[in-house]
This record gives structure tokens, sequence and C-alpha cells, in this order.
């Protein structure tokens, strides 16, 4: 499942229409229709702005849920918290649902980053392999010819 379809899938939870969907994002309408692999991040902004319960992790990777869960008051951060803006590091790894969307929106830019890059190297060495294999072939076929 692309993105593409995952924002097809939330609007249709929602009782969303694509195009209600693309207005109040700013885009135009087909935008959605558009989208082959990804959406920059000013546009994965807008939409965690207007649609705070869509888990952006889902609509990136399909993984977890499409709605966040609601946290206990336990696991939020107070308005009492004398720095909300500075959570333990700790902390924060061992609980994502305190990582802020910016953070998780940039480790899975870098996961992509890092996963094109090795695609890239793939495709060389796929390009290496059958190049060989076509020399091989044009010898055997010219050692069999004589």
């Amino acid at each position: 499942m692309t993105v593409k379809d995952r924002i097809k899938l939330y609007c249709k939870a929602e009782g969303l229409t694509i195009s209600a969907f693309e207005e109040s994002i700013g885009v135009s309408n087909g935008y959605v229709n558009a989208i082959s692999k990804s959406i920059g991040l000013d546009k994965l902004n807008t939409i965690i702005e207007k649609y705070s319960n869509l888990n952006i992790e889902w609509l990136l990777t399909g993984k977890g849920g499409m709605i966040k869960t609601k946290c206990s008051k336990k696991d939020a951060i107070s308005d009492e918290d004398p720095s909300p803006d500075k959570p333990d590091s700790k902390d924060k790894q061992n609980n994502p649902k305190k990582q802020d969307n910016s953070t998780i929106i940039s480790q899975l830019l870098d996961t992509i980053r890092e996963q094109a890059e090795e695609i890239g190297r793939l495709k060389v060495l796929i390009n290496d392999l059958e190049r060989r294999i076509h020399a091989a072939e044009d010898t055997h076929t010219t050692a069999a010819a004589g």
C-alpha cells in the first residue's frame, strides 16, 4: 500500500472526500491521485496540523494504526512540567509517544534516503552482473561457433 492509498483509506474512514482533503491542505484537485511515491515535508506538516488524529508513521510507512491512540495523562507532558521542550533523551528513546512529529518525519526521511542509496548500489550491482553474464554468453557463443 502506498502513501496515496493510505490517504484515500484515511479519507474514507473519516468520511472525507478526496477533494475536501486536498482543499483542506491547500493543494489542487488531483494532487492525491498524482502522488507517485511520497509527499513533501511541507505537505506533511500541513496534514499533521489539519488532521492531528492521523498517525503520520502509518501514513508514511504503513506501520502502526491509522489513528493515533489517545495517551493517558501519565504519558502526556503536563503544563506544569518545567521543561516540556527538553524531555529526557533516555525517556524519549524508550517512549515514542513523546517524540514530536518532526522527529519522526526526520527519522523516516533518513530511512528513505538510506534505502534509496541502497537501491542505487543494488542497481549498479545488477547492471554489472548482467554485463558479465552477457560477456560470458558472447564468449561462449564465439567459442562454440569456432
